[in-house]
């Protein structure tokens, strides 16, 4: 059996306006960095590590974010089977009724997709942690941030 292991990347985002300041496409770009790099950005900027997981789990640090354990442990499929980790995943689904308020009426769509992960607990879940990264590129002034 192999054992994944985490990874700890920064993604670098690059927002590309027309002339006219219009918002006309935006790039990401991940890019793999060290645990010291990491533990370094999560005392300068705390705020930008991990921003999700912290305020559902709490922090981490590098060392324990690699953790080949942290994997199974923090799957959806796991979090959804045990009551704590559906407690987890009520508190993950409010942060992101949050971040998509300004989405209005269309945010009941976001509250239905994140129902249909906790239940399928399964490869849409990856789909979803994407939507919330670019929802949040397209909200932050911030270039670069650790992720």
């Amino acid at each position: 059996n192999r054992q994944e292991q985490g990874l700890l990347t920064r993604v670098r985002v690059k927002r590309e306006n027309d002339e006219t300041g219009r918002f006309m496409n935006l790039n990401q770009t991940l890019v793999v960095i060290s645990a010291e790099e990491y533990e370094h950005a999560r005392q300068r900027h705390p705020d930008l590590c991990e921003e999700l997981a912290t305020k559902v789990v709490g922090s981490k640090s590098a060392v324990q974010l690699m953790d080949p354990r942290l994997v199974p442990e923090e799957s959806f499929e796991h979090l959804h089977s045990t009551s704590q980790g559906q407690r987890q995943l009520d508190k993950m689904a409010d942060i992101l009724d949050e971040l998509f308020a300004f989405l209005g009426p269309a945010q009941e769509q976001v509250r239905a997709h994140m129902q249909g992960i906790q239940s399928a607990a399964g490869a849409a879940a990856g789909a979803a942690m994407v939507a919330l990264g670019n929802a949040r590129a397209l909200t932050e002034a911030s270039a670069d941030q650790c992720v």
